[in-house]
């Protein structure tokens, strides 16, 4: 999970450890551009990095125009 700020208008950022990390902003315009559609977007805890849990972005989306229930929940985590 990252700020705005640290990504410096990417929208993302890599992280000493290798991995990328995405703003909520970024996240919601990927989802938008895709025409897809944000059902939900919470920050969970993801994994653990050092013995330490780690915040990430649980988005929930779905293929505009279906219901849930013709389209099916696809749980994607990002982080």
């Amino acid at each position: 999970m990252a700020n705005e700020a640290e990504c410096r208008g990417k929208g993302w950022v890599e992280r000493d450890s290798e991995r990328v990390a995405h703003s909520e902003e970024y996240l919601r315009h990927a989802v938008d551009a895709s025409g897809l559609l944000l059902r939900s977007l919470q920050v969970v805890s993801v994994r653990t990095e050092a013995h330490t849990p780690l915040q990430g972005h649980l988005c929930v989306v779905q293929r505009q125009g279906q219901s849930e229930a013709a389209n099916g929940a696809v749980n994607v985590k990002l982080t």
